[in-house]
């Protein structure tokens, strides 16, 4: 009786186990992350504040290629139809700019995919620019905001020490429903 109370007890925490790592490897589709940080910018008060069309870069490194395309593209549909009530302009560029070339001409934000978290050490030098990532673990790397799976949902990650010292002030509404990393 009490090998089989054992057992079952084994039974129920494996099958916890899996349910949980089946739904931590999900990942947020892509069209959905782009609307998501898309709207989580017109929660930076001076992204939000400022009308001149913001300049959005893509570092797809060489394994992000088809992560970089597709959130080009759903970016590209949503940017017309934006709740930021700015507009974004996305950098169409043949190559990877080099980090003079970013700092020459720092991009208003800039989206890291999940492959490229090598870029993430260099853009911490960039003034103000808005560093959005692929990957969530990426968030206190050099990634600013990313978006995560919390339960069957999705929620913003911040690292609001690295917003803070580049000047970025999010509205407070966004960082109640955010995880914060400080």
């Amino acid at each position: 009786m009490c090998h089989l109370r054992h057992a079952r007890v084994w039974v129920v925490i494996a099958c916890v186990l899996t349910f949980s790592v089946a739904v931590h490897a999900q990942e947020i589709p892509i069209p959905l992350r782009a609307a998501i940080l898309l709207r989580a910018l017109g929660y930076e008060k001076g992204f939000a504040s400022n009308s001149a069309p913001a300049q959005l870069v893509i570092l797809g490194g060489r394994d992000g290629t088809a992560e970089a395309g597709k959130f080009a593209q759903a970016l590209s549909q949503l940017a017309s139809s934006s709740g930021t009530g700015r507009k974004v302009v996305m950098s169409k560029l043949e190559r990877e700019p080099t980090v003079e070339e970013l700092r020459a001409r720092p991009p208003t934000v800039i989206y890291v995919t999940s492959a490229n978290d090598a870029a993430l050490a260099t853009l911490k030098s960039l003034p103000v620019s808005v560093v959005l990532c692929g990957n969530p673990a990426h968030v206190g790397k050099g990634c600013i905001l990313s978006v995560e799976t919390f339960g069957q949902s999705s929620r913003l990650v911040i690292d609001l020490a690295e917003a803070q010292r580049k000047g970025l002030r999010f509205d407070a509404r966004m960082l109640r429903l955010a995880r914060v990393i400080r």
